[in-house]
């Protein structure tokens, strides 16, 4: 088994992802991890910076763009067109990763769309601040550090594991960010939207929300500060 296998072994589905081709691409330690598109990321501590694609298909490796911009890595998915013609006309989309869309009431289901399915492994010694903007999907693995910021523009959904001093969270959209397991002592928690926070802290934390998001903490934290405005909640168990 390559290093690169032994690495990707250390994520979670790593038995679904056999026979998966990758690629180890350019890492240095960077403040900052921006997620754009469909993209799936890990990420896990490790002493030295790494980085890997791995996907169904060698389109699906290129389908995956990463480019580090000074302190800043910037993960994103490039989707595939579609166009549709018709005696109507046509329809011409940017971007599909799948789903299904509709022409005079009549359901065209889009699959397998853009070469197959893609994973990106990102290892650093600790995790610098991320941003989703779209719908990525971001598993954050047994974190050790003091401070953790996380921001989503979109419907992108984060599930975070570890412990950590700081905890803050920003929400745009209908974003997920499930920290159950990641044990904070301090939090700042905050929503725009429908997005969902489930957080543990155990001293302090502020919640606030505009729109219809729910924010549910854990953890029995003494202090605690909430504002909702609109049909939100915000509750603590």
């Amino acid at each position: 088994m390559s290093g690169t296998e032994v690495f990707l072994a250390g994520f979670p589905g790593a038995d679904d992802r056999r026979g998966y081709k990758h690629e180890a691409r350019a890492m240095q330690p960077v403040r900052k991890i921006v997620v754009k598109g469909a993209v799936d990321l890990f990420f896990r501590r490790f002493g030295t910076p790494h980085l890997v694609v791995a996907g169904e298909t060698e389109e699906a490796l290129r389908r995956v763009k990463t480019t580090i911009k000074g302190d800043k890595l910037v993960v994103e998915s490039e989707g595939h067109g579609v166009q549709i013609n018709s005696a109507h006309g046509s329809i011409s989309i940017g971007s599909v990763s799948g789903g299904s869309i509709y022409v005079n009431g009549q359901r065209i289901d889009i699959a397998g769309v853009g070469g197959g399915r893609v994973v990106v492994g990102v290892a650093l010694p600790e995790l610098p601040a991320l941003k989703i903007k779209g719908s990525g999907d971001v598993s954050l693995m047994d974190l050790r550090q003091a401070g953790l910021e996380i921001e989503i523009e979109g419907s992108g959904d984060v599930t975070a594991d570890g412990q950590v001093e700081q905890l803050e969270v920003s929400i745009a959209g209908s974003g997920d960010v499930d920290a159950r397991e990641l044990i904070a002592q301090r939090g700042h928690l905050s929503i725009a939207g429908s997005g969902d926070i489930s957080a543990h802290v155990s001293q302090e934390v502020v919640a606030r929300i505009a729109g219809s998001g729910d924010i549910v903490v854990r953890g029995n934290p003494a202090s605690r500060s909430k504002q909702v405005l609109g049909s939100g909640s915000v509750r603590f168990k």
